[in-house]
This record gives structure tokens, C-alpha cells and sequence, in this order.
């Protein structure tokens, strides 16, 4: 045998050994040294082959256990699990202990783990690769999760697939971070579709400026009407084709400018610093509003603008303004008459209501006359209300002004009001606690409300029965509150207000009803005399306030009114004078103008004692004192007279002699016929229409006063 050939049957030997298992040749053994050796090399090759095997398996191992997603093995006869890695045992909630050995079906929902046994048939009959993009799985802790799956199969040395791999990503996050977005870019197209609408149809323009003042875009209604091409314009500076402005509300860069009559340029530079302006301009009749505003204030990448056209508003704005400048001249004007005519009515009072206090102290008790006197007595009394209600009605009739808690002042209040209205009118209360004071005069607020509660009573027992509501509260009104604020009958500036609402569910008005319910002697009662609301608007006009009136047919009304708040204590009181003529005696002096006034008087004081003279005006009255200033104990002077008026006479009665006490008398209330005595020496006042024992009262007052006294 040659050497090539023993060299041959030597590594089939070694082979033969190696396949069967067996060891190596011994040194002791009778085998061929060739044999021993070649085995011996190739022991040592095999084992070196085997670690790095068996490192290799580590290795690939350690890789498919630490891979982020999740990789699984099934075999290819009944599909069932037979290699399992970390990653997919956290996405499952599964251990592999439960999952190797078994299939789909001892996991997931049937028709789930129908779909993925079909998926792997399809993989194993194609031998191709698989990509599944999306495909849900039920996990144990994460709810549904959504997948994408790569599957491919494992083939065996014959080229049949004996495994079928997969490799899974949760794309959970994904999928609804793209859904998201594929929402968010719907619902970007949505509003891109919707402003180009809205911008096509705004009533007015838009326009978009750069830094440097040139138009990026232009939209809206009316900009044919403006003369601006949405195409043409875009790169052109906004003063080569806007009008000029006026009415702006911007302030200058500079504030040493002493005039500053911005340009469009001026304004829209202000607004590119961040600076929000408004302004207005004309074109072709038509008025337009502008509104400027940055479009990102840190950058002055540019500035946005709105101009709307605002013809119709002012247009109505100028009509409301003069409707109520028409209604203030009108309330002035009635306030005036009705002042007027209380003042003149008060004077032709005194004497009626005078000389029937005569007639019934001279009657003996057994005449019959003296029913028919105390009638007429009666009769003079219910004129003198009706003119206080006039004083009201015309703001004159304000008394003592003082600090007042609205909500105390009606609580006081809630036993009368209840007895004051029907059984079957059902009446509540909602007094807000701590409010504001208000400067107010606390009889007149008692009126108020007893003239809105009877008005209410009226209306609901139309109806029938019904309810009222009386609550006090406070409200901030801002500039924008006052253009959403319809007040029937006085203006309101922005700030605090106390309120006193009174709503009801009577019979409602209409809205002719409404416009002139406040007017004088207006009345929808045939029993009603028309005073009451009138007498209620001008209370409240004469103390800064307004009313606030909603009503309809068949609704109900609410009435409103609104109180100035006052952050302190207000007086109206007149300071106490300094000296005055002490000790009885003298003669009173009568000065008026009413021939029936000075009768009355005159007989009324000589029936209690009192020497007595008259004068018809001032003028008179100043020859009389001046023949003998002493003489003259007490001068009882009327306020209004032709040719010298009280106040005038006053004042010379007093530089004759500075101590002389004057008892003022007028038709006008205290408060307005006093307040231009202040401090001046004023003894004392006299309403008219006065009794006879009230007049001689207070000159007996005067007459035996011991000291300085001056009105309070």
C-alpha cells in the first residue's frame, strides 16, 4: 500500500472513530502512531469547534433575549411555541414557562388567534416573508396592543420548513401619535377650508402687514370696495392704498410730541412694538373701525389688522345719543313745569290749607260748618302730597342726605310693605348684606320703594294673584356692561352701583306703555293719579341714579334701580352761626309776593299776639327794616319774588343788621331752598303749604330762643 493510500485509511479511521463517539487512541495501544497522532489533532480541533459553538449560541442567545421587541419560534407542524424572549413575554404578560408548547388558541380571543394561525399557514405554504403593518393582540396587563409583525420560515436541510419565525414591534404609540396627527392635519385642512370662507364673507377687510409695513395678505367682503386687489396689493406698503386714519387711540412714540396726528404708518409701527391700536377712517360715506395688533409681539414679524365697517352703528349710536339727549331735555323740562307748578301750588296752598285752620280754631264745636272746613282742611293736605310727589318728580325734593345701607333701609320696611299689598299677592324678601353705602336721603328711598311695590301690587292684582320680589345687590359696571345696559331713564358712568329690583308677575307692558311710564300724570289706573313712577324717576335722578326697566305682555315686569355707591359719609347739613339777637319781642315782618300768604299770615301771628307787617317783594321789605332795623323781631321771608328774590333780601337784611333772625319760607323743599344760606346766619325754615299752629310755632320758636341757632 502506498503512503498516499495508508495516509487515507488513517483519517477514515479517525473519522469513523470520531462520528461512533470513540476516544482516541492510547500511546499503549497497538494502533497506528499515524492514527493516534491525525486523531489527536483532530480531538483538539473538534473540542475548539464545540466552545466556539457553543459561545456562539451564548452569544446569538443573549441577543434574541435582549432585542426590544418581541421574537417568538413555533414549530411547523402544530405551530405551538417553542422559543419565547423577554421582550415579548413583558408585551403579553405571559412567563415562556406558560407560553412554550402551547398555540394561539390557549391565549387569545378564537377569531384573534385564527388570524394569526392563518397568517403562519400563509408564511409556511409561500416560504416567503411575511410583513403584517398592523394586527391587534389582547395582552394580559396592557389591554389591546397594536403590532406590526414580520414573519418568515426556518427551512430544514431537505428545504421544508421545520420553524416559522417572528418578530413583532409594538407600534401601540405610534399608531396613535399617527392617528393624532392624521386628526390634527383633518382638523388643520377643516380650518383652513373654514377661515378662507370666513375670511371671503368677513364684512369688512383683513390685511396682514411684514416688518416693514407691506402687505402679505388681504381678505374680506368689502375690499372691492376699498379698492384693493387681494393680489395686486400683497408687497406694497399699506399708506399707498389706505385712507388716512382719525379718531386714533394711540399714544406717540415720542412723548414730547405736543401734536400728534398719526399716519397709517405711525400706527402700524406702534402696533408692530406691540401695542394694540384702534382707529377709524372714511371711504366713499362709509365709515370702517380698524383693529391693530402684532402678530408676534417679541419678533415684529408683522402686524394683523380687521376694519370693519361701522356706517350702521354709528349712524344709530348718533340716533340713540340724540334720543336721549331728547329724553333729558324732555325729563329737564317736565322736571321744571312740575318744580313750577309744586312751588306756585304750595303758595296758593298756604292759604287754603291756612285760613281753614282759622276757621276750624274760631268755629265753635257745635257749628256745622265745621265738617265742610275740616274737609277743605283735609282736601289742602292731600294737594300738599301730591306736590311733594311733584318736588320729586322734578329732583327737588332731596332732605337729609346721609350714608345709608339700602338693604337696612328696606328691611325696616318689610312689615308695612306685606300689609300695604292684597292677601293674594305673595311678597319676598332678598336684602344682600354688606353692601356699599350710598349717599341717599333715607325718606325718600322709603318712597321709592313703596310707589314700585304698590305699582307691582297693581299689575299682579290684574292677574289675579301673583308673586313680588324685592332684592338689594351691587354690581360693577364697565364701560362694556354700559353698552349692554338699556336704561330707561338716567345715564350711568362705569363703577360701583347699589341696586334695588323689584320684579313681579303681573300683566306686563308694552312697550308704548314702557316709554312713557315715568311721564307726569301718565297713568293706566282710571283710580290713579300719575305721580307715583314720576315721582319715583325724579328721586332717583336727584340722587345720581338711573332705572333700569324689562318688561312684555303677559311677562311680568322688572324694574331696577341703580344707586351710586359712596365710599364715605356725606352731609348736607349747614353750619350753625356765630351770633345772633337774643330776647323776645319785635315785630314780625312778613315778606311774600301772594297777596293770600301775607292775609293768612298777618292773622294768623296778630291772633297769637304778635305785632305784624307785610311787604309784597324785597324791595319793600329793605324800606321798612331800614326805617327801624330793631324794631323787628323775626322776618319771615318767602325765597322766590319778582324784582328781589329771598336770597338777595337776605343778604341786605343782614348787612343792616347782622343779627336779625330770618325764618325762610318756600314751596321748594328744605335741602334746595337752604343750601345757598350756608353758614350765612339762616334762623330756620318754613315748608309751604304750612298750618297756621305750625307758623305760629316757629315764630314762637325764634321769638324765645335763648342762643345761636341756625338751621340744622
Amino acid at each position: 500500500m502506498s503512503k498516499k493510500d495508508q495516509t487515507v485509511e488513517a483519517l477514515l479511521q479517525i473519522l469513523e472513530m470520531l462520528a461512533v463517539g470513540e476516544s482516541c487512541p492510547d500511546a499503549e495501544s497497538n494502533a497506528d502512531p499515524a492514527v493516534q497522532r491525525g486523531c489527536a489533532l483532530a480531538q483538539k480541533a473538534l473540542d475548539r469547534l464545540e466552545r466556539q459553538a457553543e459561545q456562539d449560541d451564548v452569544f446569538l442567545a443573549s441577543i434574541v433575549e435582549n432585542l426590544p421587541v418581541m421574537l417568538f419560534v413555533k414549530d411547523a407542524a402544530e405551530l405551538r411555541f417553542v422559543r419565547f424572549n423577554r421582550a415579548g413575554e413583558d408585551l403579553l404578560g405571559l412567563s415562556r414557562a406558560d407560553l412554550i408548547g402551547k398555540n394561539d388558541h390557549d391565549f387569545f380571543p378564537a377569531e384573534e388567534a385564527d388570524f394569526f394561525i392563518q397568517k403562519d399557514r400563509q408564511v409556511l405554504e409561500s416560504g416567503q416573508l411575511l410583513d403584517i403593518p398592523e394586527e391587534p393582540v389582547h395582552t394580559a396587563h396592557h389591554g389591546v396592543r397594536w403590532l406590526h409583525t414580520r414573519k418568515i420560515p426556518i427551512l430544514g436541510p431537505d428545504g421544508v420548513a421545520q420553524y416559522l419565525l417572528g418578530i413583532s414591534e409594538d407600534i401601540t404609540e405610534q399608531k396613535a401619535a399617527k392617528e393624532a396627527l392624521g386628526r390634527a392635519e383633518a382638523e388643520l385642512r377643516n380650518r383652513e377650508a373654514w377661515l378662507s370662507v370666513l375670511l371671503q364673507v368677513f364684512p369688512g377687510v383683513v390685511w396682514s402687514t411684514d416688518g416693514d409695513l407691506r402687505f402679505t395678505a388681504v381678505a374680506g367682503a368689502r375690499t372691492d370696495e376699498l379698492g384693493l386687489d387681494p393680489d395686486a396689493v400683497v408687497g406694497e406698503r399699506v399708506e399707498e392704498h389706505l385712507p388716512r386714519p382719525f379718531a386714533a387711540d394711540a399714544a406717540p412714540d415720542d412723548p414730547d410730541r405736543e401734536v400728534f396726528e398719526p399716519s397709517l404708518a405711525d400706527l402700524h409701527s406702534i402696533a408692530l412694538k406691540g401695542q394694540v391700536i384702534t382707529y377709524e377712517f372714511h371711504h366713499a360715506d362709509r365709515s370702517y373701525e380698524v383693529r391693530l395688533q402684532p402678530l408676534v409681539p417679541e419678533q415684529r414679524m408683522g402686524v394683523l389688522a380687521m376694519a370693519l365697517d361701522v356706517t350702521e352703528r354709528r349712524r344709530l349710536e348718533l340716533e340713540r345719543m340724540e334720543a336721549r339727549l331728547q329724553q333729558a331735555q324732555k325729563l329737564e323740562s317736565l322736571g321744571l313745569l312740575a318744580g313750577g307748578i309744586a312751588h306756585d301750588f304750595n303758595n296758593l296752598l298756604v292759604g287754603v290749607l291756612g285760613n281753614a285752620s282759622l276757621a276750624l280754631s274760631e268755629l265753635p264745636m257745635e257749628s256745622t260748618a265745621r265738617p265742610h272746613v275740616a274737609r277743605i282742611e283735609s282736601a289742602a293736605e292731600r294737594a300738599a302730597d301730591l306736590t311733594r310727589q311733584m318736588l320729586a318728580y322734578s329732583g327737588r325734593g332731596r332732605f337729609v342726605v346721609e350714608a345709608l345701607d339700602l338693604s337696612e333701609v328696606v328691611e325696616e320696611m318689610a312689615k308695612l310693605l306685606e300689609v300695604s299689598i292684597p292677601k293674594r299677592v305673595e311678597l319676598e324678601f332678598a336684602f344682600e348684606a354688606g353692601l356699599p353705602a350710598i349717599d341717599a336721603d333715607a325718606a325718600q328711598l322709603r318712597q321709592v320703594v313703596m310707589n314700585l311695590i304698590t305699582n307691582a301690587a297693581d299689575a299682579v292684582s290684574d292677574s289675579g294673584s301673583g308673586r313680588i320680589r324685592l332684592e338689594t345687590g351691587k354690581r360693577f359696571v364697565s364701560e362694556a356692561d354700559l353698552a349692554l345696559t338699556a336704561v330707561e331713564a338716567g345715564d350711568l358712568e362705569p363703577g360701583w352701583y347699589v341696586t334695588l329690583e323689584v320684579t313681579d308677575t303681573g300683566r306686563g307692558m308694552d312697550a308704548d306703555t314702557r316709554r312713557r311710564m315715568f311721564d307726569p300724570f301718565f297713568t293706566t289706573r282710571p283710580e290713579g293719579h300719575g305721580l307715583g313712577l314720576a315721582a319715583v324717576l325724579g328721586i332717583i335722578r336727584g340722587h345720581g341714579g338711573a332705572i333700569q326697566v324689562t318688561s312684555a305682555p303677559g311677562r311680568g315686569s322688572t324694574i331696577v334701580a341703580w344707586f351710586p355707591a359712596s365710599d364715605s359719609v356725606t352731609s348736607q347739613r349747614i353750619p350753625t352761626l356765630d351770633s345772633f339777637d337774643v330776647g323776645p319781642g319785635g315785630v314780625v315782618l312778613v315778606v311774600d309776593d301772594e297777596p293770600a300768604v301775607r292775609a293768612l299770615a298777618r292773622a294768623a301771628l296778630e291772633r297769637a299776639g304778635y305785632a305784624v307787617d307785610v311787604a309784597e317783594d324785597g324791595r319793600v321789605a329793605l324800606e321798612r327794616f331800614r326805617e327801624d332795623p330793631d324794631a323787628y323781631g323775626v322776618v319771615l321771608l318767602d325765597l322766590t319774588m319778582p324784582r328781589m328774590d329771598g336770597e338777595e333780601t337776605f343778604r341786605a337784611l343782614r348787612k343792616m343788621r347782622p343779627g336779625v333772625r330770618v325764618l325762610l319760607s318756600s314751596g321748594y323743599s328744605e335741602q334746595e331752598a337752604t343750601s345757598r344760606f350756608a353758614g350765612r346766619g339762616l334762623a330756620g325754615f318754613l315748608q309751604k303749604p304750612y298750618r297756621v299752629s305750625e307758623l305760629v310755632a316757629k315764630v314762637t320758636e325764634l321769638h324765645e330762643a335763648e342762643g345761636p341757632q341756625d338751621v340744622e
